[in-house]
């Protein structure tokens, strides 16, 4: 994590996440990190963007035609589906 007080090591299991962070990382060289980016009141919690993000979406687009790891993408999809089902 990269936030105000400098760079930290920070739990973000059951925190909101963005997609990109079940992309593959495996093709991209710089190292992924999540720069916190406010607070939110509401929530008294902090919220970022994963990082290098730029990178992540264009590795998807180069790479998911070829050798593409869909591992974390599919485990996401499958537990939103289980959740969804359960309701």
């Amino acid at each position: 994590m990269q936030g105000p007080q400098g760079d930290s090591i920070e739990n973000i299991n059951g925190k909101a996440v963005s997609i990109e962070c079940f992309l593959d990382h495996s093709s991209i060289d710089d190292e992924i990190y999540v720069r916190w980016t406010g607070f939110n009141d509401k929530l008294m919690q902090y919220q970022g963007n994963i990082e290098p993000k730029n990178l992540l979406i264009k590795s998807f687009h180069q790479f998911y035609k070829k050798e593409y790891d869909f591992t974390k993408l599919k485990y996401l999809v499958d537990y939103i589906l289980e959740s969804w089902i359960s309701i």
